[in-house]
């Protein structure tokens, strides 16, 4: 995994290149809107495939905002997912400094986010369990069993 600057400089090329899929994330805004579309134009450039690219929506407002389908249809590519406006924790993790799957792992956004990892992971790890789990790998097992039935 790699949180790559805005441009696009030969190293972030390079790391996407080799990447198996790539996050965008885009808020409801015209100007990450804007910011995406431009991305994308690079990204068709590169000759990427569009199902390497995964969109995701981060609500970023409270209320209103750009509609989802405006950006899907902006962007020619569904939204993945969504991670809801939850403000108060995402600014407390940052000032802690604490990852918010550490230190509220227990809020619907942190299964949320772990949920997309699992959802992002190779089919070979999603149908291996580890040698030693961790608490996030149980509580994603636990999700996806239950779903499962």
């Amino acid at each position: 995994m790699a949180d790559l600057s805005h441009d696009f400089s030969a190293v972030t090329i390079q790391a996407l290149d080799v990447a198996d899929f790539i996050l965008m994330v885009v808020s409801p805004d015209m100007s990450s809107s804007r910011a995406a579309w431009a991305a994308m134009d690079t990204y068709g450039k590169l000759n990427y495939p569009t199902d390497k690219i995964k969109l995701v929506l981060n609500a970023t407002f409270p209320r209103s905002g750009l509609l989802k389908e405006k950006i899907e249809t902006a962007l020619k590519l569904p939204v993945t997912v969504t991670i809801p406006y939850t403000p108060d924790l995402f600014v407390e993790a940052i000032n802690l400094g604490r990852p918010l799957l550490f230190g509220k792992p227990d809020e619907p956004v942190s299964g949320l986010l772990e949920d997309l990892a699992f959802y992002l992971s190779k089919e070979a790890d999603k149908k291996t369990k580890p040698e030693n789990p961790s608490q996030a790998w149980k509580r994603v097992y636990q999700r996806y069993t239950k779903k499962r039935k």
